[in-house]
């Protein structure tokens, strides 16, 4: 998967005007990339660029470090998704980079970008009410399923109906 940018297209395919930003995808502890393929094809389907790094998990700050540069290489606008503990870096990764437009997660980033939160009631590795409390101190967009976990893999319809908000509200 590529950095670039992509263009908005009508339904013929052709150039609709509007550059729509790059998602960049991280996954969170005791996974890979791989949790993320539903939702990235569909994002890409709908005419995003998506970039789904290995996060290394070797630690907050190895990781949030290895996310920035990344982050670095893309052009233009750019809408960034954490997953779990990928909030975490996610948040971290995005301080000081003004091509990152929206925060798909929680975190310290979201004092200063706009955020959106999806809370799955089904969860267990997170608490829900953790979860809620997490997305009002926020001040997040916030949207509830009944999932578990990894609502990207049993919901990807709607996280990329979150990211998609988040794309159009800010870039």
């Amino acid at each position: 998967m590529s950095a670039a940018p992509a263009t908005a297209t009508d339904g013929d395919g052709r150039t609709a005007g509007k550059a729509k930003p790059t998602v960049v995808l991280v996954h969170g502890a005791f996974a890979d990339a791989s949790g993320w393929n539903e939702v990235a094809m569909r994002l890409q389907h709908q005419g995003y660029e998506v970039v789904a790094p290995a996060n290394p998990l070797r630690g907050l700050g190895n990781d949030s470090t290895y996310t920035a540069s990344v982050l670095k290489s893309i052009k233009g606008p750019i809408v960034l998704v954490g997953h779990s503990y990928g909030g975490a870096v996610i948040s971290s990764a995005a301080a000081g980079n003004p091509n990152v437009k929206a925060l798909v997660a929680e975190d310290a980033a979201w004092k200063t970008i706009p955020s959106w939160f999806l809370v799955a009631r089904q969860g267990k590795a997170t608490a829900p009410d953790l979860e809620r409390f997490e997305a009002e101190r926020a001040g997040s967009r916030t949207v509830e399923i009944d999932s578990s976990h990894v609502a990207m893999m049993s919901h990807p319809e709607t996280v990329v109906g979150l990211i998609d908000e988040a794309a159009e509200t800010t870039c």
